[in-house]
């Protein structure tokens, strides 16, 4: 199985309009491409092809020793800043779970863990969210934040379904080191 990164914005300064005004419009076409697609590997003769096709469009039963067809299985992987943005909740608030619609008042509460699968965030129930929002007066374009709005700020960037995102170990490590931290210097 092989991996393959898309792009990097390694600079701290760098926010998603640096994204959303150079490589993120290609990118997203790429990515639903492949979700949605399939990879048929033909060979004519002495030539060999790839091409990336919409899976709906391969008639089951296509295959033979010279045509192969494969589903790729799509996977995004960031930062916690590029996996929100991908999510549409850039600049979410701390005060909302950035995988499911609890609150952190909620979430710490050892009583809602494991979260109910109706709680987590799908590309659909955030586009729910978006609709609400905007009927409440905080369309996409708004930078004001509301708790109605639980994190949510516009429609997901592509398809790849939330239980193929990859959780960011080392913020998350981080954050439990810095919070280690702060205990031990009050404590001290």
């Amino acid at each position: 199985d092989d991996v393959f990164g898309l792009a990097d914005v390694a600079c701290r300064k760098d926010s998603p309009t640096v994204l959303d005004n150079t490589c993120m419009p290609a990118m997203t076409i790429g990515m639903n491409l492949i979700e949605d697609g399939s990879l048929v590997f033909t060979k004519e003769g002495d030539e060999y092809s790839i091409d990336l096709v919409e899976t709906s469009s391969i008639s089951v039963g296509e295959e033979n020793n010279d045509r192969i067809v494969i589903e790729p299985t799509a996977y995004l992987s960031g930062d916690l800043l590029f996996l929100a943005y991908m999510m549409g909740k850039e600049n979410f608030s701390s005060a909302w779970c950035n995988w499911c619609s609890l609150s952190k008042e909620e979430w710490q509460d050892d009583a809602c863990i494991p979260v109910d699968d109706a709680k987590l965030w799908t590309v659909a129930r955030i586009g729910v969210q978006v609709q609400k929002n905007t009927e409440a007066g905080y369309p996409p374009s708004v930078k004001k934040t509301d708790p109605k709005m639980k994190g949510v700020r516009r429609t997901p960037i592509c398809k790849i379904p939330f239980e193929r995102v990859i959780f960011a170990v080392l913020h998350a490590a981080i954050g439990i080191g810095n919070a280690l931290i702060e205990y031990l210097e009050r404590f001290i």
